[in-house]
Formats: structure tokens, sequence, C-alpha cells
């Protein structure tokens, strides 16, 4: 099915960010699909130039909300990105 581009910017357009979650566990199965498709998204020069820390400790959340990650505090899991630099 092609999508129109007007359509797919309406879509893009109407995308909001999510600032609260359900206290809901999230399956381990669940969670190792969501990693695997971002491990498969592309990367410049396919360096993969990130590290993805999966946290599911309250107390370590809890820290990420203090720190400015409010929605971490009340998330089932919460995710860290690391990006790193690439060798020159």
């Amino acid at each position: 099915m092609s999508q129109q581009p007007g359509d797919i910017i309406k879509f893009l357009r109407g995308l909001r960010a999510v600032r609260e979650y359900t206290p809901e566990p999230i399956p381990d199965d669940v969670v190792r699909d969501i990693l695997e498709v971002g491990r498969w998204s592309a990367s410049a020069s396919n360096a993969q130039p990130a590290e993805v820390v999966v946290v599911r400790d309250q107390g370590i959340k809890q820290k990420m909300a203090e720190g400015g990650a409010r929605p971490a505090g009340g998330a089932p899991l919460a995710s860290l990105d690391r990006s790193h630099d690439r060798p020159r």
C-alpha cells in the first residue's frame, strides 16, 4: 500500500510524546524484540555507535527521574541510550 506524502505528514504531525506510563510490566520477549529492531536500525557507515541499557530497578529509575527524565520514575522500565564516539 502506497501512502501519499500529505497523509504521511499529517500522521507525523499528529505524533505526541508519551509522558506517563502504566506500571504494567513489559515481558522480556517484548523488550528483546524492541531492542532487536533498534539493533537493525541504520547508523552512519553502519558504525552502530550506541549501547542501550534496560533499567528495571525502581531505585535507579527514580534517580533517573530526579535527574530530569521524569517519566522514568513511573515507567515499568527505562532505557539509557549511550552513543560512542567513533574512532578517527
